[in-house]
């Protein structure tokens, strides 16, 4: 018996370090401070679609944080239930936010059956059957599917955008969370054959000290990526500029500009290639030639 209490003061102490609840409220505090960050870009003009999203996902996020830190305090279904069910929509803005972002279309009933599936499991999981490691694998999986997803659009999206450098940083982000879902689901199934006492709570506390950094990690990439394309898009435009600036080959006779291996009347060209738009009419001068008679 003393060598089993001996044994058991080190488990006591990591139980206390990494208690889940105070880092759980530490987190959502945190997130909530980058939802006022991103709310803040977001205000500058014309933000690109999608970006409202991620303000509200980091809204919901840190409200989801903060009503877990609360457990015990407030009742279990705001504090286990909803907060859990509030976190993966969170999760699902910031996917729905890429979705329009990259101009990729994106179906809305997967996303109401993961909620409903979050939403059972973590009614079952408190009041049927008590068992935090099922509520946190489960948790996991919607986790892990959400962001492998968030990081397959990342990808494709940033190819069709980014030609010059495609793979944007935050994918491997989401590629990185994704993948410690996974460990994390991993490790529960070995935690479900070989019950130890309190290793649940251990697990929960150090899977939320990873993810506070992944969160600001995944913010600061989504920040970065809208920056991306008002940079590349202000290059292109740029670019243009400077061919309009250019030597222009052009037609002695017709007045047609040579572009690549066509030519084409000077109107098209230019709006082609500037947003500038043509209105036709009759100058004085022509309309004195052309109905001088009348």
């Amino acid at each position: 018996m003393p060598v089993r209490a001996v044994t058991n003061v080190p488990r006591r102490r990591l139980s206390h370090l990494i208690d889940p609840i105070p880092l759980s409220f530490f987190t959502g505090l945190t997130v909530l401070a980058l939802f006022l960050c991103v709310a803040f870009v977001f205000r500058t003009p014309n933000p690109y679609p999608g970006f409202r999203d991620w303000v509200l996902s980091a809204f919901l996020l840190g409200v989801g944080g903060l009503l877990i830190g609360l457990r015990g305090l407030i009742p279990d279904f705001a504090s286990i239930v909803a907060s859990n069910v509030i976190a993966v929509g969170g999760l699902i803005s910031v996917r729905r936010g890429l979705g329009r972002f990259f101009e990729t279309a994106q179906a809305r009933w997967p996303d109401l059956l993961l909620l409903l599936l979050i939403l059972c499991t973590q009614l079952i999981f408190t009041y049927l059957h008590d068992s935090l490691l099922l509520r946190t694998g489960f948790i996991s999986v919607a986790h892990g599917l959400v962001l492998a997803s968030c990081a397959q659009l990342t990808v494709t999206g940033g190819r069709r955008f980014f030609s010059a450098d495609p793979i944007h940083p935050v994918a491997w982000v989401f590629g990185f969370i994704a993948v410690f879902h996974v460990a994390r689901i991993l490790t529960i199934l070995v935690m479900l054959a070989n019950p130890v006492a309190g290793a649940d709570r251990i697990l929960f506390g150090a899977s939320i000290l990873i993810m506070n950094p992944g969160a600001l990690m995944m913010y600061i990439g989504l920040i970065s990526l809208h920056a991306r394309r008002t940079s590349s898009e202000l290059a292109r435009s740029q670019s243009e500029v400077r061919v309009l600036s250019g030597l222009l080959p052009i037609c002695c006779h017709c007045k047609k500009i040579r572009a690549e291996e066509e030519w084409l009347p000077v109107e098209v060209y230019v709006r082609d290639h500037s947003q500038a738009e043509f209105s036709h009419g009759l100058c004085p001068d022509c309309s004195r030639e052309l109905y001088s008679d009348e």
